[in-house]
């Protein structure tokens, strides 16, 4: 999940959201409901390709397409799958963004690459799951 902005206080007012199951898909929903409270906020579906949620169970396509409908913007970085699709997405997370709120558990894989990359960039990371708060450390 990428925010844009930052301004006078650190108020940061655009989300975006990359739409994946989980963490994404619960960050966007925390800003669909704080945008009642705080009107100014907006939020971003960064979908990779047309038909993202098409094998997921029903619930899951129930909870995006909700999720997609409280969206203020939508950015289909292409028609269809194609290997590849999903960094494409976490490189446009990226690049568009000027911080980037995860979950890292410190698993190889996708989320560490979008991290390394906005390390490179000079993006602000947080890394929810190093919060101290968190009961896993």
């Amino acid at each position: 999940v990428g925010e844009r902005g930052g301004g006078a206080g650190g108020q940061y007012r655009v989300f975006l959201c990359g739409m994946a199951q989980g963490f994404d898909m619960l960050c966007g929903e925390l800003v669909a409901g704080l945008k009642a409270e705080f009107p100014h906020l907006k939020l971003t579906a960064v979908i990779p390709y047309n038909g993202q949620s098409g094998g997921w169970s029903m619930a899951d396509k129930e909870r995006y397409r909700v999720l997609l409908q409280s969206c203020d913007d939508f950015a289909v970085l292409s028609d269809h799958y194609f290997d590849g699709c999903y960094f494409v997405r976490n490189k446009y997370l990226v690049d568009n963004s000027s911080r980037i709120i995860c979950y890292f558990d410190g698993v190889s894989g996708g989320t560490q690459n979008t991290l390394n990359y906005a390390k490179k960039r000079g993006i602000d990371i947080c890394n929810t799951a190093e919060s101290p708060h968190n009961d896993n450390d």
